[in-house]
Parts: structure tokens; sequence; C-alpha cells
């Protein structure tokens, strides 16, 4: 699987993507779910998938310019992901920088740059997926993108687990009762990899 650091640098290896746009911070069930639906878009479309993320995650990144030295606990690091994928057929990772230009930058401007650029033949992002500056860019905006661009937008329904919306912020809820069963269940890991989690987020908070 190849690495990248800025989604400029995919036109060099393929012409064309399916590109899988998200903050994949622990590949929970509805991460899966966003997966899936690349795999089924990449074979649609005969191109190579890649995963389009954030590092740091935006959260993380509000998070430490409002208060310096606090740390935003995550399920899984960068780390964990790129093993995770390496596993898919994921062709390309990028982890694009998420700084404080481009928490500024319209999103208009980000498709704009970042994703016309990729010539994609379809993306794929969950049903919530918001971006640009005071995430106002949402489905609307990839719709009217997808037709400009003779691009797939693919809009992945949420994913639950019995009542609850699968969610990073209901996993940490899990984990912090703590709840094993229920966070082994949403993101569908053995009861190792779920103890490891619980050490994780109480060892970053």
């Amino acid at each position: 699987m190849l690495e990248f650091r800025s989604t400029l640098k995919l036109p060099a290896v393929a012409p064309k993507w399916a590109l899988a746009l998200g903050n994949f911070d622990g590949v929970h069930l509805g991460h899966q779910a966003l997966l899936e639906g690349l795999a089924k878009a990449g074979a649609k479309w005969a191109c190579p998938q890649a995963v389009v993320t954030f590092e740091p995650h935006p959260r993380e990144f509000f998070q430490t310019q409002a208060t310096p030295k606090t740390s935003w606990p995550r399920i899984w690091g960068s780390w964990d992901l790129h093993q995770f994928l390496r596993a898919k057929s994921v062709k390309a990772l990028v982890e694009q920088t998420f700084d404080l230009a481009l928490s500024q930058m319209s999103a208009e401007e980000f498709l704009r740059i970042y994703v016309q650029p990729m010539a994609p033949k379809a993306l794929v992002v969950g049903h919530d997926f918001a971006f640009g500056s005071g995430r106002r860019g949402g489905l609307a905006l990839l719709a009217e993108f997808g037709r400009k661009n003779e691009c797939e937008i693919v809009v992945i329904d949420p994913v639950m687990f019995g009542d609850e919306r699968v969610s990073t912020t209901q996993i940490k809820k899990y984990l912090g009762e703590p709840d094993l069963e229920s966070a082994r269940g949403t993101v569908q890991h053995g009861k190792r990899e779920v103890e490891q989690l619980v050490c994780q987020l109480q060892t970053s908070v």
C-alpha cells in the first residue's frame, strides 16, 4: 500500500481513482461499511482505491489549538490504521496534513485543490460527512461536484448496533464505562484488542 501526506501525489500513480473520504480514527463498523462501499466502487469503475483521511484528526487539531498540552484520545492511532488497511485491497492511504491553512479553506476550495485533480470516478462518504471551513460543505455540494465532474457520489447509511448509531463517540462511551461487550460489537475485534483500546484510552486522558 502506498502512503502519502497529500492527495496531490495520487495523479502520478494512476489517472483515475475511487476515493473514500473521512476520519478513519478507529475503523469501527461504520468505517468498515465505507471500505466496503469503496471496494464496490473501485470494482465498478475498474480503478484503484484510496482512503483519504486527515492527520492530525481535525478535532485533535482544534483542541490543541484551544488548550495546548492536552491530548485528544483516539481509538486507533495512525500505525493501527496502516496495519488494518494493508490487509485490504486499498492501493493508497493519504493522510492529508490538517493545519491552520486547511482548517480555514472553504469546502469549494478543498474540492478544487485536493479532490478535482484526482479525476475521481467515485467518492465514498458517510451520511454525515462535512468538510471545509466551519464544516459548511456537505452532501449537496458533493452531489454538485459529482454532476459537474462525472463522479459517482456514494453515501453510506448509518450503521446501527442495537439502538445506537455506531460512532467513535459512542465507542469511547462504551470503553469508558467500560462495556467491553458493546465495544467489541461495534469494532468487531477480539477481547485482547478491545482491552488494548481501553488501556490506550485511559493513558491518553
